[in-house]
């Protein structure tokens, strides 16, 4: 390709970057990595910062549930990699998904202990069936009993005992 055609399709992209998808706008950005032209990365766009703050801080405090995929990207990333802005950014958001971590962490651990530390909550643990327990084993028993003494009650009609 012609370094003077390059060079026009480089400068009609800083004059205007909107009129470019992201797609043209990779490859526009590694054709001026070919040539060592100036490629301004969404100066004229709203950047990434602080979408890639909210960003790592969700997915540091979910522990790395999100998928990358969800990782907001400007353009020329792949080609230039993470401005400054966006690096502070990034990290920035991983300090404090530490910390809403932790505290998420240490309020649950709180919750627990309060919930076990209470006597009904472990008298449901104890007997986890309750009532329905204690009259499934009455319901037994006095069939049981019933049964019983209906057969002793026939067995003396009969005189066996």
């Amino acid at each position: 390709m012609d370094p003077n055609q390059i060079i026009s399709i480089i400068g009609a992209y800083n004059d205007d970057p909107r009129s470019f998808t992201d797609e043209q706008a990779e490859l526009v950005a590694l054709l001026a990595k070919s040539i060592g032209a100036d490629f301004r990365r969404d100066v004229h766009l709203k950047p990434k910062s602080a979408e890639k703050l909210m960003f790592n801080m969700a997915d540091v405090g979910l522990l790395g549930m999100l998928p990358d995929e969800w990782e907001p990207r400007s353009r020329g990333e792949s080609i230039f990699g993470e401005t400054t802005g966006e690096k502070m950014a990034g990290d920035a958001g991983s300090l404090l998904g530490i910390a809403a971590g932790g505290y998420g962490l240490y309020r649950g651990a709180r919750g627990l202990k309060n919930l076990v530390s209470n006597p009904e909550f472990l008298s449901g643990i104890r007997n986890p069936f309750g009532n329905a327990y204690q009259g499934i084993r009455s319901g037994i028993g006095s069939a049981y009993e019933g049964t019983r003494s209906g057969l002793r009650g026939g067995l003396r009609r009969m005189n066996i005992i």
